[in-house]
């Protein structure tokens, strides 16, 4: 009953309960609300302490082998022998269950003082708890919130880089543009040139002819034909057959005996062409023709499309207009 209630304290006065709690007619039994949790919390220990002591006593003098169950030593509690051989002498009349009950008492005292400190500061039990999980909590809303924010980010990133498309094609645009100005504002410039030099050489041609006008008030002369021909129709002409002389009839007559040449090769070909002609059969001749009349219609230039339908007529006829024909066609250029 000592070991599960009150005892003896330290000082020899009444022990407090297992609860820590002050007797009832104490006048610290109803402390003041905001002095209750601080002496709570500074009693607590020493209250506890003080209970696990008197137990260890009660083992030390009572029992046999003196010690505790967990094998704690008692601490400012010293024994002398004989009291203790007295102890172990008197044990014999005690009931065999008497440290069971001794065990059982420090079991019960162990967790009623574990909750009464639960009790006094249930914070500092679930303090990591709650802030673990108060962390955890805090961790998943700002991943919620950064998850967010990437997935905004990458949006924005799709709009810049659609912008800096549309801003880069608008970029060539207005360099294209830029370039065709800049070629024009060249060509500009130098039409402007051109029509500076135009007008600087008709102001010239003016104030001469103001001189020449001014010239002929001042002296009484009439200079009409001013730009008169220096040499006369009759000697242009004269010179006109002199340089044909020199250098158009010796090109004329070479060309007359290339001519000549040319026709006297191509005097020896009719009577072979003629008899290849003759020597074709009537399909193979209709065949001719009609490739000659394909080939005439295809071609885009007129005077080779001539040359091969008279190829062709010359076929036509037996063969004796062929010369003539082949003439047309080695003329082409």
């Amino acid at each position: 009953g000592d070991a599960g209630g009150g005892g003896l304290g330290p000082g020899g006065g009444a022990a407090p309960g297992p609860l820590g709690a002050a007797g009832p007619d104490s006048p610290r039994a109803a402390p003041s609300p905001g002095r209750a949790g601080g002496e709570r919390g500074r009693q607590g220990a020493p209250q506890a302490e003080w209970q696990m002591r008197v137990l260890s006593q009660l083992r030390s003098h009572i029992l046999p082998g003196g010690s505790s169950p967990d094998g704690a030593a008692d601490e400012g509690f010293t024994s002398p022998r004989p009291l203790r051989a007295a102890a172990v002498g008197a044990d014999e009349d005690r009931s065999p269950d008497f440290a069971e009950h001794l065990n059982l008492a420090e079991f019960v005292l162990r967790r009623i003082t574990h909750a009464v400190g639960v009790l006094q500061s249930p914070e500092k039990r679930d303090l990591d708890l709650v802030l673990r999980e108060y962390t955890e909590e805090m961790v998943l809303e700002v991943c919620r919130d950064l998850r967010q924010w990437l997935e905004q980010l990458a949006t924005l990133l799709s709009l810049y880089h659609v912008h800096m498309l549309d801003l880069e094609r608008e970029r060539r645009r207005l360099q294209g543009l830029l370039e065709a100005r800049q070629a024009s504002r060249a060509r500009e410039e130098e039409e402007r040139g051109d029509a500076v030099r135009r007008h600087d050489c008709l102001k010239r041609r003016w104030e001469e002819e103001k001189m020449r006008r001014r010239a002929e008030e001042l002296l009484g002369l009439k200079l009409e034909g001013g730009d008169e021909k220096i040499y006369t129709q009759g000697d242009v002409d004269a010179m006109r057959a002199e340089w044909e002389k020199e250098n158009v009839d010796p090109l004329l007559q070479e060309l007359q005996e290339l001519r000549a040449q040319r026709d006297e090769r191509l005097g020896r070909r009719p009577a072979r062409v003629v008899a290849q002609a003759g020597s074709l059969a009537a399909e193979q001749v209709a065949l001719l023709l009609q490739a000659l009349d394909a080939l005439g219609e295809r071609l885009a230039d007129p005077d080779q499309s001539e040359a091969v339908e008279r190829l062709a007529d010359a076929v036509r006829g037996g063969g004796a207009a062929l010369p003539d024909a082949l003439r047309a066609v080695e003329r082409l250029p």
